[in-house]
């Protein structure tokens, strides 16, 4: 997404290679879907579902990591450094080249033609695009801290005393529920992010909800028959 407003951004009103081939969307999307399932899918070997038996109550059952704890940290790194420290780098780096850009642009060409409503859109992208990243910070941030500080914390489990463990573990499971709805949330907060910043965005919802509106009301009415007269020759 920050890619794509950026684009929009920098070559406001120009064809890019999406737009003159569709089907490079697909391309696109079923490359960064792969992606995304290879980066995750090392989390299925590394985990484990135990159960644990607790003499000061219930059982429980957690997702743990059960290989060697070098291997662990290892790919946690890797994991967070692809899934949170690049995104904001590169988002970081796309916002400071446009408003760089938007800096050195000037509000009229050579012939004294007016060019500042291209700036004016440029603008609203980049404060669109400063939000969403605000929002991915906020949202991202608390899950990515908590998952390293899990992967370097020194202090093992065992040291926790046996009277206070099941406590221990029902307030990091409780922390560990709050912080990925919160991540998870950033999916369901963009787009209304989007409907608020941009009037295209706005546009767009109103006529897919009017046009559904119409559809469903046009749908209610029962058809009318037509029935077509010709008329008849009189006999002399």
């Amino acid at each position: 997404m920050a890619f794509d407003r950026f684009v929009a951004a920098m070559y406001t009103g120009r064809r890019f290679i999406t737009q003159r081939k569709p089907y490079c969307v697909f391309v696109v999307l079923a490359v960064i879907w792969t992606l995304s399932v290879a980066i995750s899918l090392p989390w299925v070997f590394i985990m484990r579902h135990v159960q644990f038996k607790w003499t000061f109550g219930p059982s429980t059952s957690e997702c743990i990591v059960l290989r060697h704890e070098v291997k662990r940290r290892a790919y946690g790194t890797v994991y967070f450094v692809v899934s949170y420290v690049f995104p904001v780098v590169a988002i970081v780096a796309m916002v400071s080249h446009t408003l760089w850009k938007l800096r050195e642009t000037p509000t009229r060409d050579p012939d004294g033609i007016f060019v500042g409503v291209h700036n004016v859109a440029r603008k609203k992208l980049v404060h669109l695009l400063l939000v969403v990243f605000v929002v991915f910070i906020i949202t991202w941030s608390p899950l990515q801290i908590l998952m390293v500080w899990d992967i370097y914390r020194t202090t093992p489990t065992s040291a926790v005393p046996s009277s206070l463990r099941l406590s221990y573990f029902k307030y990091l499971h409780h922390i560990e529920f709050s912080v990925k709805l919160l991540a998870y949330a950033n999916s369901a907060i963009n787009p209304v992010v989007y409907c608020w910043k941009s009037d295209t965005v706005r546009r767009g919802v109103h006529d897919m909800l009017w046009g559904c509106a119409a559809d469903r009301n046009h749908s209610r009415v029962s058809p009318v028959r037509t029935v077509t007269t010709q008329p008849t020759q009189m006999s002399r």
